[in-house]
């Protein structure tokens, strides 16, 4: 017989230890910048696509706009994902 187990996703974030929320936010922001940079990339094909097409400039600005704030939030969200997945300095004592 097989257990399902269920997904760390699937918990109440109030019932998981303060680990498991660790590895909880790593995996979301990890996949959140994925989703951003496929959405990023098909934002830019659509623009590039629509280029010299008539009355196309509005929506092309709106399309560019659109993915350069998908390129500063990933970059926001990566350096996140650093302070989130790195290691403690064990030099630094933490109050208990």
């Amino acid at each position: 017989m097989f257990f399902r187990k269920r997904k760390l996703i699937d918990h109440d974030p109030a019932t998981l230890s303060l680990e498991m929320l660790s590895v909880l936010q790593g995996s979301l922001v990890a996949k959140l910048m994925l989703v951003n940079k496929e959405l990023h990339h098909r934002y830019q094909s659509i623009a590039d696509l629509s280029a010299g097409l008539q009355d196309s400039d509005a929506s092309r600005s709106v399309l560019l706009k659109s993915a350069e704030r998908l390129v500063q939030f990933n970059a926001f969200l990566e350096a996140e994902l650093v302070h989130i997945t790195r290691e403690p300095d064990p030099n630094v004592q933490t109050s208990s």
